[in-house]
């Protein structure tokens, strides 16, 4: 079994490439500490309406100065999908966190629900894709390749960081094509749905 300090030390284990159906090509890998200008970049380029329904952090540069500096995949893996345009310069269209484990909140939630986390077994995640590659297949093929890859690593089941808003129709289609299911729900500003999956 793999242990996820191998990132660190050979990201190769868990990069791929993947075709998009207008037949780009995308590369996926985690994050590194030499992509805080482009992570950067596609934080202040998302629109609003995908910054409302996508929250675990601050969208500046500031931020993605401190996540790239900060990386420790053996608690946190943050993956990006780039691509190269004309210019040969790279560009993030998304960036997917998979927290290796779950935190009090979520476990809170699940707890009143009846369903006990397992910090070893089960990771929590907090997908996005830049504006432009929404609907373009991108989403699907990287958690394709996460729900194959994560079991490698030991873990069993993927929840999702706070839930998703019950008001955003197309998430939560997303998620129930890969198999999450809706296990409760809770009110913030709206309501939201708590959903998990087996891995």
């Amino acid at each position: 079994m793999l242990k996820t300090n191998d990132i660190n030390r050979n990201p190769e284990v868990i990069r791929t490439k993947v075709t998009l159906r207008s037949g780009e090509t995308v590369r996926l890998r985690p994050l590194a500490r030499t992509d805080s200008h482009a992570l950067g970049d596609y934080f202040v380029g998302l629109s609003e309406t995908t910054k409302a329904v996508y929250g675990p952090h601050p969208f500046d540069t500031a931020t993605a100065k401190q996540l790239c500096a900060e990386i420790d995949t053996s608690s946190t893996l943050r993956m990006l999908g780039i691509v190269t345009n004309d210019q040969q310069e790279k560009k993030i269209v998304a960036y997917f966190i998979i927290v290796l484990g779950v935190d009090q909140v979520d476990s809170e939630h699940y707890d009143g629900y009846g369903m006990k986390l397992n910090p070893h077994t089960d990771c929590t995640l907090a997908p996005s894709v830049t504006d432009e590659y929404q609907n373009s297949g991108l989403g699907s093929l990287m958690m394709t390749h996460l729900k194959e890859l994560l079991p490698n690593f030991g873990y069993r089941r993927m929840l999702l960081m706070r839930g998703v808003r019950a008001y955003n129709s197309r998430a939560v289609h997303f998620y129930r094509k890969f198999g999450f299911k809706n296990v409760g729900s809770f009110v913030t500003a709206c309501t939201n749905y708590d959903m998990i999956t087996d891995l």
